[in-house]
């Protein structure tokens, strides 16, 4: 009873909170301020930076309001600074080595650092510039209006909640579930109240709690180079309804930056690595997806990690964004579209 009562209390005070904030971005008088429902404006109280200017037009209408919403955040103590913040003023002391593959496969541990990395984890987002959310965003506004307002989603590995929070902010409605190894992550995911549901679950272990052929969308960012495709890719098509999405993001292997030139591994000395073009086609397509009618978006920097030199510089991590429909099924839009 007293955690069902600590709860109300922590609903009741969020509600006040996001309230409050829209007020004060109604009292503002910025155009878009009065044009947009409440509830996609309490959305912004705790959107990343890069979560605003994915979401919000690029028009100046949008950076009117993404300017009221950083004072409006900055006033309330949830505004990320992207230039100083917890990740820049220390980043010299990151990039030392560890062991990912050690840390994959012993579920505990893993689950342990990213309970740890929780409190910190929407400011080392902000601190490695991620762009994951542009292209998120472009992906929304592509989909069709069946997916946005009645899909079912999960979000796999959703970490604190971001990649959801960014579909809400881009008028996703459907019932939306996420799942993470993290009881930390999940409770950070939780405060930001855009899943419907929330549950504890090791994607290497499987989706054993999901039922098959009942998914819209299956949203898998930043987090496929810690999972074993073997078990996960086909789980993913599992899921899905036969003309259902998969919207993934996979770290490319023997990437080149736009001249041609080689991209070195970011993530060696991790043993953290990614797949080429041509293992991403096979492993999709093995696991009963249509890489023919994919979606391939090649980013040569999707976020940067800090380098094993521990010198304060960092390094680019590039990716590859798809969308791809299950075998058989019709191709799906270009994110941007």
């Amino acid at each position: 009873q007293r955690t069902c009562a600590a709860e109300a209390a922590a609903a009741a005070a969020t509600a006040e909170a996001e309230a409050d904030f829209v007020a004060s971005l109604r009292a503002s008088g910025a155009a878009l301020a009065q044009q947009v429902p409440a509830s996609r404006l309490a959305l912004l109280r705790l959107a990343l930076p890069q979560m605003v200017e994915a979401a919000l037009p690029a028009t100046g209408a949008g950076r009117e309001l993404a300017a009221v919403v950083v004072e409006a955040q900055a006033a309330t103590g949830t505004h990320i600074d992207p230039e100083s913040n917890w990740y820049t003023k220390n980043i010299a002391r990151f990039g030392g080595g560890f062991d990912m593959k050690a840390l994959t496969a012993q579920p505990g541990l893993l689950a342990a650092k990213f309970d740890r990395m929780a409190s910190k984890y929407a400011v080392w987002t902000v601190g490695n510039r991620c762009t994951y959310y542009d292209w998120i965003a472009r992906s929304a506004r592509a989909a069709t209006d069946e997916l946005r307002g009645e899909g079912a989603i999960l979000d796999v590995a959703c970490g604190i909640g971001l990649p959801g929070h960014q579909l809400r902010l881009c008028g996703f409605e459907g019932y939306m579930s996420g799942t993470d190894l993290s009881v930390g992550m999940l409770a950070r995911a939780r405060e930001r109240r855009v899943y419907n549901r929330l549950f504890l679950a090791d994607a290497n272990a499987g989706l054993a709690a999901v039922e098959s052929e009942s998914l819209d969308l299956v949203l898998c960012v930043g987090a496929l180079e810690l999972l074993d495709h073997a078990i996960c890719l086909p789980e993913f098509a599992r899921v899905l309804k036969p003309k259902g999405e998969l919207w993934a993001s996979f770290q490319w292997e023997d990437a080149v930056d736009e001249s041609g030139a080689a991209i070195a591994s970011p993530t060696r000395h991790q043993n953290v690595a990614g797949v080429t073009l041509s293992e991403l086609a096979a492993k999709l397509e093995m696991s009963g997806f249509d890489f023919d009618t994919a979606h391939v978006e090649k980013s040569h920097c999707a976020f940067y990690t800090p380098s094993p030199a521990q010198d304060g510089s960092s390094l680019p991590v590039p990716y590859l964004y798809v969308k791809a429909r299950l075998a058989s099924a019709p191709a799906v839009a270009p994110a941007d579209v």
